[in-house]
């Protein structure tokens, strides 16, 4: 009476998986040299489980063959799949600069980002930004299959731009670079009823109750323009604040002797600049 019938398998890395293995069935030219032997018999429908500890094995196509013993010498054809294993990551790559000013639009490229074996086809970037600044929450920018990002960089400080390379399968891996953002100072400009501020001239100022002042000619990074702050003095004492105002007659005190009229320009960096008359 012949014996239960049990379970040979084998795997066999291959690059040529799909030629190798011919509708279901192995092909005569390849051999394979060593067999394990399946812990559990054939059950009654025919079926049979084979754990495979997969983790250790190359990436690349891999060979499942499978043939039945009765184990009297006697063996079936073997029967074969094909499987694509993915346990090592992607190799993560980013370039980019590492010092530029505020205002700036940097590029970032992650294209010599690879996998070794299954090549940079389906690979998924995913760009982030973290300040050095605790409070500044990360940006994320998730761009698919593209590799290269630009970033505005509106805000001056220390960065981590980091990519997350994702493939296929879903495994990943990262890298990044720092780069450094430099805060580019205000320049002031001022003007009273029209004649803009010069430290070499002296104005004489119309006999009225009020004289308007006039910031709006102050430059910026256009990230910083629109935060400016404008505040105004008269012999060294705050007396206004804002891009457009009014100075008071009243504030000068003593008419018989000049008085300097100061502008301080100041950025959400807290850089300043001065100009006066």
């Amino acid at each position: 009476m012949a014996g239960a019938l049990t379970i040979e398998w084998a795997t066999l890395f291959s690059p040529q998986a799909s030629r190798s293995c011919s509708r279901g069935q192995l092909e005569e030219y390849v051999s394979v040299t060593e067999w394990n032997s399946a812990t559990e018999t054939v059950g009654t429908l025919g079926r049979f489980e084979v754990p495979i500890e997969t983790a250790d094995l190359a990436d690349g196509w891999h060979l499942l063959v499978a043939r039945a013993s009765d184990g009297q010498g006697n063996y079936s054809a073997t029967a074969c799949t094909f499987v694509a294993l993915h346990n090592q990551p992607p190799i993560a790559v980013i370039t980019g600069p590492v010092e530029l000013n505020e205002s700036a639009l940097a590029h970032f490229d992650a294209s010599n980002s690879d996998d070794p074996v299954w090549g940079k086809s389906g690979l998924r970037f995913t760009f982030i930004v973290q300040s050095n600044r605790s409070s500044f929450p990360p940006e994320v920018h998730d761009l698919g299959e593209t590799r290269s990002w630009g970033w505005y960089a509106n805000q001056s400080g220390t960065f981590e731009v980091r990519v997350l390379v994702t493939d296929t399968s879903g495994l990943y891996s990262t890298n990044s670079t720092t780069v450094i953002v430099h805060n580019i100072e205000p320049l002031a400009a001022a003007s009273i009823e029209g004649t803009s501020f010069d430290s070499d001239i002296v104005i004489r100022l119309p006999d009225t109750t009020h004289w308007v002042v006039d910031a709006s000619l102050s430059t910026d990074t256009a990230n910083d323009l629109g935060g400016l702050d404008y505040l105004w003095y008269i012999d060294g004492e705050p007396k206004a604040i804002g891009r457009e105002q009014v100075i008071r007659r009243e504030w000068i005190g003593d008419e018989r002797v000049t008085h300097l009229l100061t502008l301080k320009v100041t950025d959400d960096d807290g850089e300043a600049d001065w100009v006066e008359v």
